[in-house]
């Protein structure tokens, strides 16, 4: 893998974390913050998965289309 997909994927990985430690301090409990996390990594697998029956390469994705593409656009 190249420089720019393996700084992707450490981004990619950073943020979902960020993101679900947010949801587990907002809602105030685990079971809340967990179920809305993993709908997001969830939603992250599979365009990944779709992706890659798609034969799309990582590297024609940004992190902000897959920020968009979640449904956090701002």
């Amino acid at each position: 893998m190249s420089t720019a997909i393996n700084q992707f994927i450490i981004n990619l990985i950073e943020s979902v974390v960020v993101v679900v430690g947010v949801l587990f301090n907002h809602y105030g409990n685990k079971k809340s913050g967990l179920i809305i996390g993993s709908g997001l990594i969830l939603s992250i697998l599979g365009t990944l998965i779709a992706m890659l029956g798609m034969k799309i390469d990582l590297q024609r994705v940004s992190f902000r289309s897959f920020y968009n593409s979640n449904g956090n656009a701002c």
